[in-house]
Parts: C-alpha cells; sequence; structure tokens
C-alpha cells in the first residue's frame, strides 16, 4: 500500500510518500494524526 501523506505548512504544501503495512486511513505524526491518500 502505497500513500501520499499531504503537510501543510507556513511555506504551501508538503508531500511525503509513505508505505504503510495496512489499510490505515490515518498516520501518526509529530502533528498528530492525518489523513493519508492512496495513491495506487
Amino acid at each position: 500500500w502505497s500513500y501520499t501523506v499531504v503537510l501543510y505548512s507556513d511555506f504551501g504544501y508538503k508531500y511525503i510518500t509513505i508505505i504503510l503495512p495496512s489499510k490505515c486511513l490515518v498516520a501518526e505524526t509529530e502533528w498528530g494524526y492525518i489523513p493519508v491518500v492512496s495513491i495506487r
């Protein structure tokens, strides 16, 4: 499963691609839980 995590900052959108071992709908980051969008 490949996902793109979209993080918003003062500099605009930041795209980070991560791989999750399951069909998780959220990713835990230092900013808390954020949604992920599948890019399969």
